[in-house]
């Protein structure tokens, strides 16, 4: 079965065609009724989908979490380590929504809807075109709301982040960083966004870290290394997450240098170097935060080129600032010459969302339906 006669298929000609009408100013009237479409859709794809990644380890960890009010009452039960891997920020999360209802469809509706939500109120905020940066969404990072929700959660607070702190709101800033460091471990990568506020580097220096990051790259990467050295130090469970991902070598090996991934964000890169001045004057705090943020995600790559369960993770994250940096690039291109490198931009999109789903479609059901999920004893005595 072929992306062009998946469920996903439509959904992209429509955000592209919602892109393309909001190009323009005539057409930018009709930005939040396209963006409220888009939010309902998108919940609905995420929410509604059965058996996709991860969904029945969710489902599961979701019946066997204390509501809210339980955990005051009784303690928590989130004693078991295949329950605490989830991190504590995550099962607050879950512990919230069980107030309000027992049911996994629910659940993953309200969490769909608030990364969605997030998500669509930041490129709002952000973006000369938010139905584009939308569209860019959807068309790569979207994809872990099919199943990796801890990830999808911390790319919608990342999201988010990023607009308190471009609007020097400290409080929330630091609340949102709090609990971004308690939903995935990966979350302490985003203090990057503090540094960079702070630093506010030129664009001879941002070239300068990309250079050297790339030659670490290319010369093997740092992780090895650094994972020695600091090993001992590092918490238990972070030990033995490192071991498993070691053991099972799902993650754990050298990547290649020049695969798709690193080749777009180097071409997204050098096109904000060269353009860096304009770009600079238009957007200014708030281009320089974003692009320190994307250089940060592409360096990862290549310092941990050779442990890609880090540099994958961490670019997979911040690397979201691609969804603003792209329409960034789009509105300083001439008036006449727009439309077409609009079109590119849907072009290089459709072939993204062919390489990510490929054969993996989902089957989806009623918000009513209660899918029956494996018992509790069996997955937690799974090893």
């Amino acid at each position: 079965m072929s992306v062009i006669l998946s469920i996903y298929f439509p959904v992209f000609l429509l955000l592209s065609l919602f892109s393309i009408v909001t190009i323009d100013r005539e057409g930018s009237r009709y930005i939040n009724l396209y963006l409220a479409f888009s939010l309902i859709l998108l919940v609905l794809l995420a929410a509604l989908r059965d058996l996709s990644p991860d969904q029945i380890t969710y489902a599961i960890v979701f019946e066997h979490t204390n509501s809210l009010l339980e955990w005051f009452k009784n303690g928590s039960n989130f004693n078991h380590s295949k329950l605490i891997q989830y991190n504590p920020g995550f099962l607050t999360f879950l512990s919230i929504i069980k107030v309000f209802t027992s049911n996994a469809t629910l659940m993953f509706l309200t969490i769909a809807f608030s990364n969605v939500w997030m998500v669509i109120y930041s490129c709002k905020k952000l973006s000369p075109y938010p139905v584009l940066s939308v569209l860019i969404y959807y068309s790569w990072f979207y994809y872990s709301n099919l199943g990796a929700l801890r990830h999808a959660v911390l790319v919608a607070v990342l999201m988010l982040l990023l607009v308190v702190v471009i609007n020097n709101k400290a409080i929330k800033s630091f609340l949102l960083y709090l609990y971004a460091m308690t939903i995935h471990k990966v979350g302490a990568f985003v203090l990057s966004i503090y540094l960079l506020k702070k630093l506010k580097f030129k664009s001879k220096s941002y070239s300068f870290f990309l250079i050297v990051a790339f030659a670490i790259g290319f010369f093997g990467g740092i992780s090895y290394l650094a994972i020695d050295l600091l090993y001992q130090f590092l918490p238990g469970s972070w030990q033995e997450k490192i071991d498993a991902h070691v053991a099972w070598g799902l993650f754990s090996g050298k990547e290649d240098l020049f695969r798709g991934q690193v080749i777009k964000q180097m071409a997204i890169l050098v096109a904000c170097l060269f353009y860096f001045s304009p770009l600079t004057k238009r957007y200014s705090d708030k281009f320089n935060i974003l692009f320190g943020t994307y250089l940060v995600s592409t360096v990862s790559l290549f310092l941990f080129v050779d442990f890609k369960l880090i540099g994958d993770r961490v670019s997979n994250l911040l690397g979201v600032v691609e969804i603003i940096l792209i329409p960034m690039l789009l509105s300083i291109v001439i008036s006449r010459d727009r439309f077409y490198a609009l079109l590119l931009i849907i072009i290089v999109m459709f072939l993204q969302i062919t390489l990510l789903y490929g054969e993996q479609f989902y089957y989806y059901k009623s918000i009513l339906n209660s899918t029956e999920y494996y018992d509790i004893e069996e997955y937690l005595s799974n090893d």
